[in-house]
């Protein structure tokens, strides 16, 4: 046991490339090049998320807009047939106003979208 430490302090000073790891042979162009490459390639993907999101929210969009539809038609009918209450008139409008809001946020978010998809493609992506 007591020759274990003095044995392993003479290998770490004895080979001491097993300690540090190995030394990169790489001159400053490769290193240069490889980050590039690396940024190019996490710029791709971002490319390819951005394009992937922005059908997502398209499709999503649709659906809400579809479904602020039936919601509007729905309180319509309802509302001129005089089945609703003025609270259930607050309710209904409170929750057409609330898809509004949110249709508003995805057109805003699909458009941002579109702004860095053009950035990319500006820039020689894809």
């Amino acid at each position: 046991m007591k020759f274990i430490l003095p044995i392993f302090v003479l290998v770490l000073f004895a080979a001491p490339q097993l300690v540090h790891g190995q030394q990169s042979e790489m001159t400053k162009e490769e290193k240069v090049a490889a980050k590039e490459e690396k940024k190019a390639l996490k710029a791709k993907a971002n490319y390819e998320k951005a394009k992937e999101s922005l059908t997502k929210n398209e499709e999503k969009l649709a659906k809400m807009k579809e479904k602020l539809e039936e919601s509007r038609a729905k309180f319509d009918v309802d509302n001129t047939a005089g089945k609703l209450s003025p609270n259930d008139v607050a309710k209904a409008t409170k929750k057409i106003q609330k898809q509004e809001k949110s249709i508003e946020k995805i057109e805003k978010d699909i458009e941002k979208l579109k702004e860095e998809i053009a950035e990319y493609e500006e820039e020689g992506g894809s």
